[in-house]
């Protein structure tokens, strides 16, 4: 700190004088204010409370990004709108729909179709593996309808179309899953049908 005595008796050199040691002052005050603070132990405390939340949050975030990424690579794909309406029409025409097995969608962009692959029981007990194909256009009711279908390359007739999109709005209210169905194995030695599965044991 600057102490000193203004002994000057002229004014205008006494007025300088004092300018000068304020700007004196003034400085060391500046100097003063930029030293290092000592922190007071609750101040250190509160700052070490503040840095342990701090990581707990990063922490907490890099779970979430990692409980993420794992979530994606394991969720099932699910499939379009389309293939839901399908699959429905697929099990209102076979006789047992709940021994239907999807085994692959393919989609048809050139025809705006989507071709269903299953298999299933028929009313005989033999086990067929067949194809759907259903075709999309503009309609002027639902925004989106069936023009046509095909089994196994047969046409389904139009009226029965006609009616099956009746039923289109109660779909789109309570549509089906939608999972992608797991595709059959190429190698005819992995196929393997449990053929007992759907039968009533008599005896």
């Amino acid at each position: 700190m600057v102490i000193g005595v203004i002994k000057s008796k002229d004014p205008g050199q006494a007025a300088k004088e004092i300018a000068q040691a304020k700007k004196a002052l003034r400085r060391e005050l500046s100097l003063e204010d930029k030293a290092p603070r000592k922190i007071s132990p609750l101040a250190q405390k509160k700052l070490a409370q503040r840095k342990k939340k701090f990581r707990r949050y990063i922490y907490f975030a890099v779970f979430l990004l990692f409980a993420y990424i794992i979530w994606w690579g394991i969720k099932p794909f699910e499939s379009s709108m389309e293939y839901g309406i399908c699959k429905v029409f697929i099990e209102l025409q076979v006789p047992y729909p709940y021994t239907i097995h999807y085994s692959e969608v393919v989609n048809v962009p050139t025809s705006n179709s989507i071709r269903v692959w299953f298999s299933h029981y028929d009313s005989f007990g033999d086990y067929r593996l067949e194809n759907v194909q259903c075709f999309f256009g503009p309609n002027e009711v639902y925004g989106m309808g069936l023009t046509r279908i095909t089994r196994d390359n047969r046409e389904i007739e139009p009226q029965v179309v006609q009616s099956f999109n009746n039923a289109l709005p109660a779909i789109f209210a309570y549509p089906p899953s939608l999972v992608y169905p797991t595709p059959l194995p190429n190698d005819l030695r992995q196929l393997q049908f449990d053929f007992e599965r759907y039968r009533k044991q008599i005896f």
